[in-house]
């Protein structure tokens, strides 16, 4: 199997090609990417390189040949919500027209697969808990609604010889092949507060819950459905981590690991501030991922805790947080 990735120098692009080019199965690995500075530095950790090859460019503008190409998984997107909101024109020409794009290549050269990486953001608020696939996406904010039109792109392809799947993604963590961008993710911030014993700051009481899923599961959850038989696809599906955790468990799973490992403990320091917690949609999220669990035989394995001390490692090991 050929495949091609676009993101492939971003947090989870990175991780999934360092899996794929360890599987039998893949034969080659084509990355789209952006900047050859990030290229170099994810080729200089890899040890099967042999299997992976990058080409520069960026969604708008690239001249797909996915002749030789058996599945494309499509991971690239800008994330930043201030871009959304502030630059929306240029986040749609970018995310909806590349995608767009990219699907047009996808039909034209009859690539037999097409996995597009969503988030659970396009749900929106709804009323029930944990949120299943057949909800109906109430998107409420300017990233997330480019994010389902993304996916209304994606199932076009519902009647082309083209087999789809759509998964839609928690919030991630852990530490993966390149380190994430995305240094204010809480997950990163209490991990530098950890290894120094500072302050893990918790908007509102902490009883607000997340659903967290390590980036090495939401690999193994894309892998699995690249070797599932066809009855797997033409699906959407719920990534996430199978069980809901308050702000205050994250936050004495990070204590905890601290400790374990000879540091001084850090602070849990709490702000009471309602609109925080809406404004940056950490209010109580879990998804349903029975439908990933029976369709695709896949189960998270990594632990939050398991993750968590990983992090406070890495952060530890940084001289520039640490």
């Amino acid at each position: 199997m050929n495949v091609f990735v676009t993101g492939g120098t971003g947090y989870l692009g990175s991780a999934l090609i360092s899996l794929l080019i360890d599987k039998k199965e893949v034969l080659k690995v084509v990355a789209l990417v952006k900047k050859p500075e990030r290229a170099r530095e994810l080729a200089a950790k890899l040890e099967r390189r042999e299997k992976l090859e990058f080409v520069e460019g960026d969604l708008r503008h690239h001249k797909y040949d996915l002749s030789n190409v058996d599945a494309v998984i499509h991971l690239a997107c800008e994330h930043n919500p201030f871009m959304c909101e502030e630059n929306s024109g240029e986040v749609i020409e970018v995310n909806v027209g590349g995608t767009q794009r990219l699907v047009e290549a996808v039909r034209k050269f009859r690539v037999s697969y097409f996995i597009f990486a969503s988030a659970y953001g396009v749900y929106g608020k709804q009323k029930t808990m944990p949120l299943s696939e057949d909800l109906t996406p109430r998107p409420n904010t300017a990233k997330f609604l480019i994010t389902f039109a993304n996916e209304v792109i994606t199932r076009s392809l519902t009647d082309s010889p083209t087999r789809f799947a759509i998964l839609r993604l928690v919030h991630m963590f852990g530490v993966g092949t390149l380190p994430s961008r995305i240094e204010e993710e809480f997950t990163n911030k209490f991990a530098r507060s950890a290894c120094v014993g500072g302050d893990l700051t918790i908007y509102g009481n902490g009883n607000q819950t997340v659903d967290l899923i390590h980036v090495r599961d939401v690999c193994d959850c894309i892998y699995k459905l690249l070797i599932s038989s066809d009855s797997a696809w033409n699906e959407t599906y719920n990534i996430g981590g199978g069980r809901a955790v308050s702000m205050n468990e994250l936050a004495e799973a990070y204590v905890k690991a601290a400790l374990e490992m000879g540091l001084k403990a850090p602070v849990k320091t709490y702000i009471k501030t309602k609109n925080y917690i809406d404004s940056k949609g950490l209010a109580s999220v879990l998804l349903d991922i029975s439908k990933a669990q029976e369709k695709l035989g896949w189960i998270p394995s990594t632990s939050i805790e398991e993750g968590v001390r990983e992090l406070i490692q890495a952060a530890f090991g940084s001289h520039s947080n640490c």
